[in-house]
């Protein structure tokens, strides 16, 4: 997240060297914490949260992120469901997005389905079972 940008990006003049800015998402479950630049707990009454701009950067052959953060999975819709594709996930799926947490982080078994290789990864128990996730558009 970039906290000296306006939180629509509306003062963006150029491009980022790598990778791009977005802007856009729609947080469900959870709040967005400026002080921390993390998740929080959701403000009383507020369904959705709007993210401010990120800044995308993907690099190849990563490591793995140990702690500090909640693997969030973003969707086309709210409706969290789609047909299942050829590739194995649903087609309202878009991707996983590492999000800045605070919480406490557990490391739990998953399959990565690029290389079927079983590794452990970093997540927030707390967000998992608040069942946080990101939306590219709402109903309103």
């Amino acid at each position: 997240m970039r906290d000296d940008l306006a939180l629509d990006g509306s003062d963006v003049t150029e491009n980022p060297k790598d990778g791009c800015y977005i802007w856009g998402l729609w947080l469900e479950g959870a709040g967005w914490s400026f002080e921390t630049h993390a998740l929080a707990d959701s403000e009383p009454r507020k369904l959705y949260t709007e993210l401010p701009i990120m800044h995308l950067d993907p690099m190849a052959n990563r490591e793995y992120t140990s702690s500090g953060i909640y693997r969030c999975p973003v969707y086309k819709t709210l409706l969290r469901a789609g047909m299942l594709s050829t590739t194995g996930h649903s087609t309202n799926f878009v991707c996983w997005c590492e999000l800045p947490s605070t919480t406490e982080t557990i490391l739990r078994p998953n399959l990565v389905s690029e290389t079927n290789q079983a590794v452990d990864l970093a997540d927030s128990e707390k967000w998992i079972l608040a069942g946080v996730a990101l939306f590219c558009q709402l109903r309103f």
